[in-house]
């Protein structure tokens, strides 16, 4: 059996994330993005920053969206890098990007529910309850 690596996060970014283009001419897009989990009623959310990085044509495309405080989907693989710094080994994990939807505008008004880019459910279109036979 193969492993899996499938990370899924929705979450709001914590800064404005960076274009740069790698010495080879690929985009990439670094970024961070904070996911909340519920701890219980009268207590503060566990807060989890995860980095990220996407990559080409999606990243170009992403840039100019991905800004400080807009909500995300990204779905991904963890990827950790590993280096030498002064003799020590270094690393560190981050999600590498292989979708990303935008699910709400910065200042989405949240007692409304209402947000101008709400994703939108994709299914059948034409389901009713019959059965055809």
């Amino acid at each position: 059996m193969t492993d899996v690596n499938v990370v899924v996060l929705i979450g709001r970014l914590t800064r404005d994330c960076e274009l740069k283009m790698t010495n080879g001419g690929t985009s990439v897009l670094n970024g961070s993005v904070a996911v909340n989990r519920y701890t219980g009623k009268d207590l503060p959310d566990d807060v989890s920053y995860v980095d990220f990085v996407m990559w080409g044509r999606q990243a170009e495309g992403a840039a100019p969206y991905m800004t400080k405080g807009r909500q995300v989907c990204l779905n991904g693989e963890l990827r950790q890098e590993r280096w030498n710094k002064d003799g020590q080994n270094r690393s560190r994990i981050s999600v590498n990007v292989r979708s990303a939807q935008l699910i709400g505008d910065r200042n989405e008004k949240v007692k409304t529910g209402q947000t101008g880019n709400a994703p939108v459910s994709v299914g059948p279109e034409d389901f009713d309850d019959d059965v055809p036979f």
